[in-house]
């Protein structure tokens, strides 16, 4: 049986607005920051690349707030902030 390799779009949110300093330890992910928070959007390719940004995320402080793929997200970034989530 040959594994075969998925790549997988996620979605990452966090507590904190990243800046610029941290920014660099997500290569390869897009980083939209607002209303207290950021969002962190990108492929991942298996379960190890997805883990390694779990552990950045962890390693640098950052709250996670939630993580999924598009297709599972219900995600407003106006109506959290009206929220307060």
């Amino acid at each position: 049986m040959k594994y075969r390799e998925t790549v997988k779009q996620y979605r990452f949110k966090v507590g904190n607005e990243i800046g610029p300093e941290i920014s660099d330890w997500f290569e390869g992910l897009e980083i939209e920051t607002g209303f207290g928070f950021s969002l962190l959007k990108g492929p991942q390719r298996d379960q190890s690349e997805l883990f390694g940004t779990l552990i950045k995320i962890r390693d640098l402080g950052l709250v996670l707030l939630s993580v999924c793929t598009p297709g599972e997200c219900i995600f407003n970034p106006h109506n959290d902030a009206e929220k307060g989530v």
